[in-house]
């Protein structure tokens, strides 16, 4: 069962292009993360102020997985530095 991942990120102020650096170091490896179907980031053109990354996967459990690979090795913590409050995750599951 495909999944598709939101996450909602706000920058603290001034890390908007720390925040997007962040993401263009990290989403090679997650997009060849076995399960990853696709990783990219996006500007909210209203606020300018919010992030969303939207990431497939295969399998919930193949994004369960990298999320605790991302945690192990401090990415979580690195992200969470620059942004106001943790991100928003959304899950969706694929129905059609």
């Amino acid at each position: 069962m495909a999944i598709l991942v939101q996450f909602e990120l706000r920058p603290a102020d001034g890390n908007a292009r720390k925040v997007k650096d962040f993401f263009a170091e990290i989403l090679p490896a997650t997009r060849t993360f076995a399960g990853n179907l696709s990783a990219h980031l996006y500007e909210k053109d209203q606020t300018q102020t919010t992030l969303i990354l939207l990431e497939e996967w295969t399998h919930p459990e193949r994004f369960d997985a990298y999320i605790l690979w991302r945690k192990d090795i401090g990415d979580f913590g690195r992200l969470n530095a620059m942004l106001t409050e943790s991100p928003a995750i959304t899950m969706l599951t694929r129905e059609v």
